[in-house]
């Protein structure tokens, strides 16, 4: 006769297989949740950008999420996981610190794909996000117009008075001008407009007037496209209503003549100001360099002064740091403005400012010394400020070694409440790894810096390594907050403040593709 176990046995035999089996399942259960056992996961986050079911993407979106706080205070890395829905369902991965990440190569026009971020701390404890869906717009990386425009400068325009509306003004590689303009903030664009009678253009700055004008200045018809600038003239657009009128010209062509670096600074009433640099007798003239510079007074929709600057007749070399400059809440404007010395190179140059009031520049009699460079050193990148405490703020990079073969380029500010004595203060050093502004397509400007209407400073840079970072300076606490990166392998092109808003003009170092990111402040 056959002998069973008992009942108990059994039990006891099935108890223990459970107990083996479940034991063996946890470690899997929890890694395909997202969590281990050597500590706690990151908490739950969400997606933002694309949103989901979101259509009309651009091909080469930035991505956005909220932060994933790790519960024991360990950093936290993220994985964007991007998964085409349909075909061969190939999968993208990309790895990042930060919570944005700008795709570096374009998906592939009307696809439908998904995407997902798995946040990992320093442990390897994991969470995932769910996964979004979106669709790719039918064309490039410019909204509606459905066509891919490679870009030698870009500039974004917008107003605090009118939330969400931005134009992007560019020069295309063939030296004409084109302007997009977007009504959501920079998430679709319009068809690019090119901009009548500008050609052969090579430089450009931009801006708009609190009535929603857009007022570009750009350097054009330069000879035979000469990258320097030789031979080029100076006109003024503008646009509203969709359409661009005819352009003014401000200073005709002059061969071998160069007009180089102009820039613009929004003031009080909506106003805007804007100031170029010039010369007479081109690279090869000596001791020829001015500039100048105009009111354009949004009220009116016109120039309300032109006045020439006044340089000290012995600068030269209009292409290195020519910067205009407002005093906030005041009447009082600036010129920076560096002058080579004699050699560019083994003589080092001079960092100056003119002050200027509404109704004229004080004139070189009155310029004062900013920054001294010895031997191999130029501090050609500069921007000046006056913060709501009173303090003057001015931001340069020094360059250092040979100007073919550079060595070093580092940021400092330097902060004082009397403008004469800036050239004594203290200098703060920001970072030490700041691009080189030696090519071609760079503009000669790895570092720019705006203020917002509280008076803080925003500073956005692009390292030897093409990574644009930024940070805040807080003119009332005189602090400079932590350093955030914003894009890679991408190179800067210019920035803009809107409503708590920073706008970045970036453009592929490959491709030239330009594109236009933007960072809550």
């Amino acid at each position: 006769m056959k002998r069973f176990p008992d009942r108990m046995g059994c039990l006891f035999m099935l108890f223990s297989v459970l107990l083996f089996i479940g034991c063996d399942l946890v470690p899997s259960i929890s890694h395909l949740n997202g969590s281990d056992t050597s500590g706690l996961s990151p908490r739950a986050f969400t997606l933002l950008t694309p949103a989901n079911n979101a259509t009309g993407v651009s091909l080469t979106p930035v991505f956005q999420w909220e932060q994933a706080i790790d519960p024991e205070g360990k950093p936290v890395t993220y994985t964007i996981s991007i998964l085409s829905a349909q075909g061969n369902r190939s999968t993208r991965v990309y790895t990042t610190s930060n919570t944005s990440y700008p795709l570096p190569t374009p998906l592939q026009p009307l696809t439908p794909y998904y995407w997902r971020v798995t946040a990992e701390d320093s442990e390897g404890n994991t969470k995932k996000s769910p996964f979004y869906i979106f669709t790719t717009t039918g064309g490039g990386d410019s909204g509606e117009g459905g066509e891919v425009f490679t870009v030698r400068k870009g500039v974004i325009c917008q107003t605090p008075s009118i939330p969400n509306y931005l134009v992007y003004v560019f020069i295309d590689t063939a030296f004409n001008a084109f302007s997009r303009a977007s009504l959501d903030g920079g998430t679709t664009w319009s068809k690019p407009t090119q901009i009548p009678g500008i050609s052969g253009a090579i430089d450009l700055a931009a801006g708009m007037d609190g009535t929603g004008k857009v007022v570009a200045l750009f350097m054009d018809e330069s000879y035979n496209n000469n990258e320097i600038g030789e031979g080029s003239r100076a006109v003024l657009s503008s646009y509203q209503g969709g359409s661009w009128g005819s352009p003014t010209i401000l200073l005709s062509n002059g061969y071998p003549g160069i007009r180089r670096l102009p820039s613009v600074v929004p003031i009080t009433n909506g106003d805007l100001l804007f100031g170029f640099g010039y010369d007479t007798g081109g690279k090869a003239g000596t001791n020829d360099t001015s500039a100048k510079s105009f009111l354009w007074n949004n009220a009116l929709g016109q120039i309300q002064n032109f006045w020439e600057v006044l340089l000290n007749p012995f600068t030269d070399n209009p292409f290195v740091c020519q910067q205009i400059a407002h005093a906030l809440g005041t009447e009082y404007m600036y010129y920076l403005y560096f002058d080579n010395h004699l050699n560019y190179d083994t003589d080092g140059g001079t960092l100056f400012v003119i002050k200027g009031d509404s109704f004229n520049w004080s004139g070189y009699d009155f310029e004062l010394v900013l920054v001294t460079g010895g031997n191999y050193q130029r501090p050609a990148q500069a921007f000046l400020f006056k913060g709501n405490n009173g303090e003057f703020f001015l931001l340069y990079s020094l360059e250092q070694g040979p100007s073919t073969s550079p060595t070093s380029n580092t940021l400092y500010m330097r902060h004082d409440s009397n403008l004469g004595l800036l050239r004594f203060a203290s200098d703060i050093e920001i970072t030490n790894a700041i691009a080189f502004p030696s090519d071609n397509h760079a503009r000669y400007r790895t570092l720019y810096a705006a203020q917002d209407s509280s008076g803080n400073i925003h500073v956005v840079w692009q390292d030897p390594a093409n990574i644009i970072y930024r940070t805040k300076i807080n003119t009332l606490t005189l602090t400079v907050e932590g350093v955030q990166q914003v894009a890679s392998n991408r190179w800067l092109d210019s920035i803009s403040l809107g409503s708590n808003k920073l706008y970045v003009s970036v453009q592929d170092p490959t491709t030239h593709e330009g594109r236009v990111l933007n960072v809550d402040y």
